[in-house]
């Protein structure tokens, strides 16, 4: 069963659908759009972490235009996520 199990794993991943494209367009949902509000992001640093001593980390907030305190809002959380901030890179949170 194991080798019948390994062959088609192997198989599969070898398989040219499954692969990767290289090649991926950005479609319009991960563009800016004019007339759309655009909030700002703001970076952090922590500076003294008292469970990873002598160590800084860098962090983002991304706070939308619409934002007011009177409401409640969403949060989105990413864990190393410096990436993530760009407008104009491959994950283009922001947008």
């Amino acid at each position: 069963m194991f080798k019948t199990t390994a062959s088609i794993l192997l198989a599969a991943a070898l398989s040219p659908s499954l692969c990767a494209a290289d090649d991926y367009t950005l479609g319009p949902d991960s563009q800016p759009r004019p007339g759309v509000p655009q909030g700002s992001v703001t970076k952090f640093t922590l500076a003294e972490s008292r469970i990873f001593p002598a160590t800084t980390r860098d962090w983002w907030i991304y706070v939308p235009k619409q934002y007011t305190p009177e409401k409640p809002a969403g949060v989105m959380f990413f864990c190393d996520g410096e990436g993530m901030q760009n407008k104009t890179g491959q994950y283009r949170v922001p947008v």
